[in-house]
């Protein structure tokens, strides 16, 4: 799998359409906050900058990520490939999973630094509790869109099809899916059963408040982890199924 990963990294960051794309990217979020941010006190920041992330920073650098892992190696048939050579359906995808989820958090975590040299710039330095807020929150939002990337390998890998993926993938980093599905369980009798509350957004929504005020929920951190396993084994399943084309 090491190998796997390494040549798709390799293949990944030798893209310079994705360095021009996450450049103008760096650059319109960098200049958003810096518009938005004038006379922002340090707590104001957090906010702002938290919202940013979960709303449109991590999300859309996390659809960038899903063009260069999946919609160019679906073209390219280098999954293929490499499952021709002895790697295993399993561990193509949870390594194109995993490759997601790291080019995410390290746009992410460019993301953060420009962000807080803004910050200074604007007269906020983060430091002590604002600065482990951003942090903590910013964590989250990228498990949430490991959970939509997760949930997005079983469309993908079950129809080969990079289209239909990128749909789903948009759904559920976006939120939108969560929203259709919370509004489907609380219509008529299903509301009683406040079924929404075990929703994967909803169990990450509860650990994110707990982990704010300095507390750990094993049991929403657990029903997390569990959700990205089921994810994957069903992933897997379906793509086992799957005739491939070499």
């Amino acid at each position: 799998m090491n190998r796997y990963l390494k040549a798709d990294f390799y293949r990944i960051f030798g893209r310079v359409s994705r360095y021009i794309t996450l450049l103008i990217l760096f650059i319109a979020f960098g200049a958003f906050l810096f518009a938005i941010s004038d006379g922002a006190t340090p707590y104001g920041m957090v906010e702002t900058l938290t919202q940013l992330v979960n709303i449109a920073v991590v999300p859309i650098f996390g659809l960038v990520e899903y063009g260069v892992v999946y919609s160019d190696d679906l073209k390219a048939k280098t999954m293929q490939i490499a499952i021709g050579t002895g790697v295993s359906r399993k561990k193509v995808i949870f390594t194109k999973w995993l490759e997601i989820v790291l080019l995410t958090a390290l746009d992410l975590a460019v993301f953060l630094g420009i962000a807080f040299v803004v910050s200074m710039v604007r007269g906020v330095v983060f430091s002590g509790e604002p600065l482990r807020d951003v942090l903590i929150l910013s964590g989250f939002s990228l498990v949430k869109l490991a959970g939509a990337a997760a949930i997005t390998s079983i469309l993908l890998f079950s129809t080969m099809n990079a289209t239909l993926g990128m749909i789903l993938f948009i759904a559920a980093a976006f939120g939108i899916l969560y929203f259709l599905v919370s509004a489907i369980i609380t219509i008529g009798p299903l509301e009683s059963l406040h079924l929404d509350q075990y929703l994967f957004t909803s169990l990450l929504e509860a650990a994110k408040s707990r982990a704010v005020i300095g507390t750990i929920s094993v049991p929403h951190i657990v029903g997390i982890v569990v959700y990205l396993v089921v994810f994957y084994l069903i992933a897997c399943r379906a793509f086992k199924k799957v005739e491939l084309e070499f």
